[in-house]
């Protein structure tokens, strides 16, 4: 699950990520982790991050996916890997 954190978390007012991490209610190293994808966060934990980020889960996972060569989807549920449509 690949996650643009940073780029919503700044453009939702969240200068830092401690305060983002603060405002979570997660330790700062926790979050970070998360930003830097090297681990994942639970589901119960992304529908928090989409509460104080004001998005969907949707738009969280699909953020990168839109920036990545015109694909969108998280892993186009459905279809064969490979197998995704360019966004038009």
């Amino acid at each position: 699950m690949i996650l643009q954190l940073q780029k919503l978390r700044k453009k939702a007012g969240y200068k830092t990520q401690g305060a983002f991490a603060e405002a979570l209610g997660v330790p700062e190293r926790r979050y970070q982790s998360w930003e830097r994808e090297e681990a994942m966060m639970s589901l119960e934990q992304a529908y928090n991050v989409t509460e104080l980020l004001g998005c969907t889960l949707e738009r969280l996972l699909r953020e990168h996916e839109r920036e990545r060569a015109g694909y969108v989807g998280i892993g186009c549920a459905g279809s064969r890997k490979g197998h995704c449509q360019p966004h038009r």
